[in-house]
Protein backbone atom coordinates (compact mmCIF):
# COMPACT_ATOMS: atom_id res chain seq x y z
CA UNK A 1 0.00 0.00 0.00
CA UNK A 2 1.04 3.48 -0.88
CA UNK A 3 2.27 5.43 2.50
CA UNK A 4 0.74 8.48 1.35
CA UNK A 5 -2.29 7.62 -0.51
CA UNK A 6 -1.51 10.30 -2.89
CA UNK A 7 -3.52 11.18 -6.21
CA UNK A 8 -0.80 10.98 -8.28
CA UNK A 9 0.35 7.65 -7.24
CA UNK A 10 -3.27 6.40 -7.88
CA UNK A 11 -3.16 7.60 -11.51
CA UNK A 12 0.22 5.60 -11.92
CA UNK A 13 2.06 9.29 -11.88
CA UNK A 14 5.03 6.95 -10.15
CA UNK A 15 8.95 9.13 -9.25
CA UNK A 16 11.46 6.82 -10.65
CA UNK A 17 11.93 4.89 -7.16
CA UNK A 18 8.15 4.53 -6.76
CA UNK A 19 6.16 1.58 -8.01
CA UNK A 20 8.27 -1.16 -7.27
CA UNK A 21 10.39 0.42 -9.96
CA UNK A 22 13.36 -1.40 -11.96
CA UNK A 23 15.44 -0.50 -14.92
CA UNK A 24 14.96 -2.72 -18.11
CA UNK A 25 17.88 -3.55 -20.73
CA UNK A 26 17.55 -0.12 -22.23
CA UNK A 27 17.71 1.49 -18.76
CA UNK A 28 14.31 2.69 -18.95
CA UNK A 29 12.77 3.04 -15.32
CA UNK A 30 9.75 0.61 -15.34
CA UNK A 31 7.06 0.42 -12.14
CA UNK A 32 5.92 -3.31 -11.54
CA UNK A 33 2.98 -2.12 -9.25
CA UNK A 34 0.01 -0.39 -9.96
CA UNK A 35 -2.30 1.87 -7.89
CA UNK A 36 -2.89 2.82 -4.18
CA UNK A 37 -2.28 -1.09 -3.17
CA UNK A 38 0.74 -1.70 -5.09
CA UNK A 39 -0.80 -4.68 -6.69
CA UNK A 40 1.24 -6.47 -9.44
CA UNK A 41 -0.05 -7.02 -12.70
CA UNK A 42 -1.34 -11.10 -13.24
CA UNK A 43 -4.06 -13.25 -14.86
CA UNK A 44 -6.45 -12.54 -12.27
CA UNK A 45 -6.11 -8.85 -12.47
CA UNK A 46 -5.00 -8.00 -16.07
CA UNK A 47 -8.19 -6.13 -17.19
CA UNK A 48 -8.23 -4.03 -14.69
CA UNK A 49 -4.31 -3.57 -14.08
CA UNK A 50 -3.69 0.17 -15.00
CA UNK A 51 -6.86 1.96 -14.22
CA UNK A 52 -6.67 5.41 -12.41
CA UNK A 53 -10.03 4.73 -10.30
CA UNK A 54 -9.43 4.70 -6.90
CA UNK A 55 -12.61 2.18 -6.83
CA UNK A 56 -11.57 -0.41 -9.38
CA UNK A 57 -8.20 -0.09 -7.52
CA UNK A 58 -10.08 -0.92 -4.27
CA UNK A 59 -12.03 -3.75 -5.61
CA UNK A 60 -9.04 -5.47 -7.18
CA UNK A 61 -7.09 -4.98 -3.60
CA UNK A 62 -10.20 -6.62 -1.82
CA UNK A 63 -10.44 -9.74 -3.81
CA UNK A 64 -6.78 -10.37 -3.82
CA UNK A 65 -6.64 -9.85 0.03
CA UNK A 66 -9.36 -12.35 0.37
CA UNK A 67 -7.73 -14.83 -2.22
CA UNK A 68 -4.83 -14.76 -0.09
CA UNK A 69 -6.79 -15.25 3.13
CA UNK A 70 -8.42 -18.25 1.71
CA UNK A 71 -4.91 -19.25 0.41
CA UNK A 72 -3.60 -19.66 3.86
CA UNK A 73 -6.68 -20.34 5.88
CA UNK A 74 -8.71 -22.32 3.22
CA UNK A 75 -9.62 -24.90 5.72
CA UNK A 76 -12.31 -25.38 8.24
CA UNK A 77 -11.06 -22.98 11.30
CA UNK A 78 -8.70 -20.09 9.96
CA UNK A 79 -5.30 -19.74 11.47
CA UNK A 80 -4.50 -17.87 15.08
CA UNK A 81 -2.39 -15.35 13.34
CA UNK A 82 -4.74 -15.03 10.24
CA UNK A 83 -3.72 -11.44 9.49
CA UNK A 84 0.02 -12.43 9.41
CA UNK A 85 -0.48 -15.16 6.92
CA UNK A 86 -2.91 -13.39 4.87
CA UNK A 87 -1.03 -10.16 4.43
CA UNK A 88 2.29 -11.88 4.16
CA UNK A 89 0.47 -14.26 0.99
CA UNK A 90 -0.62 -10.71 -0.11
CA UNK A 91 2.53 -9.88 -0.58
CA UNK A 92 3.39 -12.94 -2.29
CA UNK A 93 5.70 -14.88 0.09
CA UNK A 94 5.03 -18.47 1.51
CA UNK A 95 1.65 -18.40 4.31
CA UNK A 96 4.14 -19.45 6.84
CA UNK A 97 6.47 -16.78 6.70
CA UNK A 98 8.67 -15.96 9.78
CA UNK A 99 8.52 -12.23 8.92
CA UNK A 100 5.55 -9.56 8.73
CA UNK A 101 4.49 -8.49 5.13
CA UNK A 102 6.59 -5.06 4.95
CA UNK A 103 3.93 -2.56 4.55
CA UNK A 104 4.17 0.68 6.33
CA UNK A 105 0.90 0.14 7.93
CA UNK A 106 2.79 -2.84 9.35
CA UNK A 107 5.59 -1.33 9.98
CA UNK A 108 4.20 1.28 11.87
CA UNK A 109 2.03 -1.09 14.24
CA UNK A 110 5.21 -3.39 14.83
CA UNK A 111 7.20 -0.48 15.81
CA UNK A 112 5.52 -0.66 19.07
CA UNK A 113 6.50 -3.98 19.10
CA UNK A 114 10.44 -3.53 19.95
CA UNK A 115 9.66 -3.31 23.24
CA UNK A 116 9.34 -6.94 23.58
CA UNK A 117 12.46 -7.23 21.19
CA UNK A 118 14.19 -3.77 21.29
CA UNK A 119 15.92 -2.94 17.96
CA UNK A 120 14.34 -5.46 15.97
CA UNK A 121 10.98 -4.83 14.88
CA UNK A 122 10.36 -7.65 12.10
CA UNK A 123 11.58 -10.46 14.86
CA UNK A 124 9.24 -11.65 17.54
CA UNK A 125 10.39 -12.65 21.08
CA UNK A 126 7.38 -13.95 22.94
CA UNK A 127 4.43 -14.96 22.08
CA UNK A 128 2.00 -12.46 24.05
CA UNK A 129 4.18 -9.60 21.99
CA UNK A 130 3.50 -11.39 18.70
CA UNK A 131 -0.36 -11.93 19.56
CA UNK A 132 -0.44 -8.39 21.03
CA UNK A 133 0.91 -6.60 17.72
CA UNK A 134 -1.22 -8.34 15.54
CA UNK A 135 -4.17 -7.21 18.03
CA UNK A 136 -2.99 -3.45 17.28
CA UNK A 137 -2.86 -4.26 13.97
CA UNK A 138 -5.96 -5.22 13.39
CA UNK A 139 -7.91 -2.67 15.28
CA UNK A 140 -5.77 0.00 13.48
CA UNK A 141 -6.40 -1.55 10.10
CA UNK A 142 -9.02 -4.15 9.87
CA UNK A 143 -12.21 -3.38 11.73
CA UNK A 144 -14.29 -0.64 11.15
Amino acid sequence: MSPALSARIARGEYRDFEGDSFRNRDGKVQHRAWGLWQAHRNRLNDAAWGSPDIGVQTQEAARALRRAFYTCNGGSHPRADWVRSTLTSYSGRNCDATCPVSTNAWRHTSASCTRCNPGRARSWSTESCRRGCVERFERRFLRT
